[in-house]
């Protein structure tokens, strides 16, 4: 019973059910995941890719960057802390003291390409979706405008007529 104490902390959520705004967020989020489901599929793809080409590169045996070249799994985990920009100068530096030609370049259109263009592809979905619900927010909104104005028209009159 013990194990499932953290799952207590979800009760914070219950929250969301008191603002129609935040309702929409999560809504909005919900769709979008979809969305971003696809994107990182196309993400790993790409990682794959450019792993494969990292193997067959850098990863050989007696010049290469076998720790982080050396095979498939060492590989994707490069390229993931590529994609995160994640100590990828002193990567850089390794792969640039092989002498290797174009060295520098994989990881540079590696970097250009799967930070820059996907971060901005995820980004465009959160905005994609958060559109709509904007919107539809506006719209809402307005017409609580509406109807309290009317309330208030109505109350002159009833107001007006007591006196």
């Amino acid at each position: 019973m013990q194990n499932f104490r953290p799952i207590r902390a979800l009760r914070v959520l219950k929250i969301v059910s008191f603002s129609p705004t935040l309702q929409a967020l999560v809504v909005m989020l919900a769709k979008a995941m979809k969305r971003a489901l696809y994107v990182m599929c196309l993400v790993f793809f790409i990682m794959f890719i450019f792993a494969v080409a990292g193997v067959l590169y850098f990863g050989e045996q007696a010049t290469g960057v076998v720790e982080h070249w050396g095979d498939l799994a060492f590989a994707l985990l490069t390229i993931f802390g590529l994609i995160t920009l994640d100590s990828w100068v002193d990567l850089l530096r390794k792969v640039d003291s092989l002498g290797v030609a174009y060295s520098r370049l994989f990881p540079i259109i590696f970097i250009l390409v799967g930070h820059f263009v996907f971060f901005n592809m995820f980004v465009g979905l959160v905005i994609m979706e958060a559109e709509p619900m904007m919107k539809a927010c506006e719209e809402a909104l307005q017409e609580q405008e509406q109807e309290a104005a009317q309330k208030r028209r109505k109350q002159k009159r009833h107001f007006r007529y007591q006196n």
